[in-house]
């Protein structure tokens, strides 16, 4: 079964050709999580999106906090957090869980055209597009993107677009 990625809508005017795409990096992210045991070196990323700051923490090894604690933005300061000391550093992939290894994308109707299918595989950002044309106005279509991360998960998102005049 996929994991399922929020139905995302949009439009656009007939005879455009626009790239959409979903952005995969918060649910392949390590993050933060209450009361748990966190081994020296385990590297995370916050897990609210009032606490992103662009920076990943290396933890001192301990168990964190019953509450997220306010991530430091400078690279190299620190925040205590349970028993464990976490220390901001820049974005790389030791704090994702996973990352994109396969995309695609279908149309389920003749009249949308899918083309330029990629993907952005890198620490900061895990994201997979597609180039959307054709399809007829006044028409809604559901396209679908299914991405296969590199441990063999399949999550799913849905582009509901609608066709203007």
């Amino acid at each position: 079964m996929a994991n399922c990625f929020p139905l995302k809508k949009d439009c656009k005017r007939a005879g455009a050709r626009l790239d959409y795409g979903f952005n995969w990096t918060r649910e392949l992210a390590r993050k933060w999580e209450p009361d748990l045991p966190f081994a020296a070196g385990t590297k995370i990323r916050p897990a609210t999106d009032e606490g992103q700051t662009g920076l990943q923490y290396a933890s001192s090894g301990g168990q964190s906090g019953p509450t997220e604690p306010p991530w430091p933005s400078v690279i190299a300061e620190t925040v205590l957090d349970g028993t464990i000391i976490w220390t901001a550093e820049a974005l790389t992939t030791a704090s994702l869980t996973e990352q994109i290894a396969d995309s695609e994308w279908e149309s389920p109707d003749p009249d949308v055209t899918l083309d330029g299918d990629d993907t952005s595989a890198t620490a900061g950002l895990q994201a997979t597009i597609a180039f959307v044309s054709g399809g007829i106005v006044r028409r809604s279509y559901d396209i679908v993107n299914r991405m296969t991360t590199s441990a063999g998960k399949i999550f799913e998102g849905v582009l509901r677009l609608k066709i203007d005049a």
